[in-house]
């Protein structure tokens, strides 16, 4: 096949990994992602921790085979002890309207209690802004001192499952969730969400400490 070739709007001029195609699309795109495991690459959004993919800007990320085939990966077979200070990778860092559809999150670590700034201990799979937003997402096996598979923004119909939190959140921290599952995340206060909005949503064999 061809080689990429910018702006990308073909199958065979496509992007070769996720964060080129978002660098190159404008407000209001769709950035469409075929099936893989996405786990090279990353970039400082804010802070110092890494991100496995920074969505910058109002568009809409979607992996077209769902959370089934499209996966974006933080820290192969890091495990889920604790997060990995400066040397962690989140999943995702989102802002500017952003949303992402269709992906599984996992392996996403935020830094730990020792990085100074809040940002960096936050949302091992993702980390997004006011009116960001995910939807038809798994979020699986990340960790983070707050909110271990997300902190902030919104998700819809999204799952988390077996995420952990050193403090607050294991599944969710400061977020809104709607339609969405919790189920066995851990953490020392608010298990499955903490300082969270849920409609709709089921929340089933979490554990914290406190709450």
């Amino acid at each position: 096949g061809q080689l990429p070739q910018w702006p990308y709007v073909t199958e065979a001029t496509a992007a070769s990994n996720i964060q080129m195609a978002v660098d190159a699309a404008a407000d209001g795109d769709e950035v469409r992602v075929g099936p893989g495991w996405y786990a090279t690459g990353g970039r400082v959004a804010a802070g110092d921790l890494t991100n496995r993919l920074v969505v910058d800007k109002a568009v809409r990320v979607v992996g077209v085979n769902g959370p089934a085939q499209t996966v974006i990966a933080g820290q192969a077979g890091a495990g889920l002890e604790a997060p990995r200070g400066a040397s962690a990778v989140r999943c995702v860092w989102m802002t500017n309207q952003a949303e992402l559809a269709g992906f599984t999150l996992t392996q996403g670590y935020s830094g730990g209690t020792n990085m100074p700034r809040l940002a960096d201990q936050r949302g091992g799979g993702a980390w997004l802004a006011a009116g960001c937003r995910l939807s038809d997402c798994v979020i699986a096996g990340n960790g983070a001192v707050y909110g271990g598979g997300l902190f902030g923004g919104a998700a819809r119909a999204t799952r988390f499952i077996g995420n952990m939190a050193v403090l607050e959140g294991g599944g969710a921290s400061y977020a809104e969730l709607n339609n969405s599952l919790l189920a066995s995340n851990s953490a020392r206060y608010g298990g499955g969400a903490f300082r969270s909005t849920l409609t709709s949503c089921t929340a089933a064999d979490n554990a914290a400490e406190n709450g």
